[in-house]
């Protein structure tokens, strides 16, 4: 009974002491894709999957792990580095591990490319500035896959060529926000550039599809609703510039 009184009263102190320099939220969400009129038919088509992510901060380091029926899991870590009251530097870094690899392979005319579910690494670094209700923020990340993407076509001289390289992206993302009275929108500009070389010139030269493009630009328009105690629910809408899909994704963020 001694040791049960003990370790009662030391996890009622932990507890107690746990919301004031560490916190955990969970974010549910459903995510709909769908294509405009120029991609009706091969890549018109909606598509939806849902996500649940789950994040722990302990003081300026926070952990997070997000799992979607889109088959992939993804780790992340960053830690916020405070650079006096306004402004602050955060590095991250992740990795995506993706199950049932060929699912995604694509086959049109004389055009295949393989292996195009690969895991990926991630590392980027974040700053931000917050002054009064306005925030903004600025990052880089670099995505690289850790497995080749193979891709086989037939030439001009109906010759089959098939090559093999590793994708890496630069992704930019630029975001700016206003806390209003009970809801908080923000804004974001998000460019992703392929780095590697041969996959540019295959790119370039082989142009088949209309997802292989070497950099293209998207948006995105979010508002979340601050009113309520413990659960913030939003809606967010993205476009993408480059082959005109809309995205919409309804969410509520859980904080314990």
């Amino acid at each position: 009974m001694k040791k049960l009184a003990v370790t009662s009263a030391v996890l009622a102190a932990l507890m107690g002491a746990a919301p004031a320099i560490a916190g955990i939220t969970l974010d549910v969400y459903g995510e709909r894709v769908t294509g405009t009129e120029k991609n009706e038919g091969l890549f018109g088509e909606s598509s939806a999957k849902q996500g649940v992510e789950l994040a722990y901060g302990y003081e300026n380091l926070t952990l997070s792990a997000e799992a979607t029926t889109g088959k992939d899991l993804d780790l992340g870590a960053s830690y916020k580095f405070e650079l006096g009251e306004n402004f602050y530097l955060k590095p991250s870094a992740g990795f995506v591990y993706k199950w049932n690899k060929k699912d995604d392979d694509i086959e049109i005319l004389d055009f295949t490319q393989f292996g195009t579910k690969s895991n990926v690494a991630k590392f980027g670094v974040e700053a931000g500035a917050a002054f009064g209700d306005f925030f903004a923020s600025a990052r880089y990340r670099i995505d690289t896959n850790t497995s080749k993407t193979g891709q086989r076509y037939v030439d001009s001289n109906n010759k089959t060529v098939e090559n093999s390289a590793r994708s890496s992206i630069g992704r930019t993302d630029l975001l700016v926000g206003y806390n209003l009275e009970n809801v908080t929108l923000t804004a974001k500009g998000i460019h992703k550039s392929e780095l590697n070389k041969d996959i540019r010139s295959f790119n370039t030269h082989h142009r088949l599809l209309e997802s292989k493009t070497n950099s293209f630009w998207s948006s995105e328009l979010k508002a979340t609703f601050t009113g309520y105690e413990g659960v913030a629910p939003y809606i967010q809408y993205a476009h993408n510039h480059d082959n005109h899909d809309n995205a919409i994704k309804l969410g509520a963020k859980f904080s314990f």
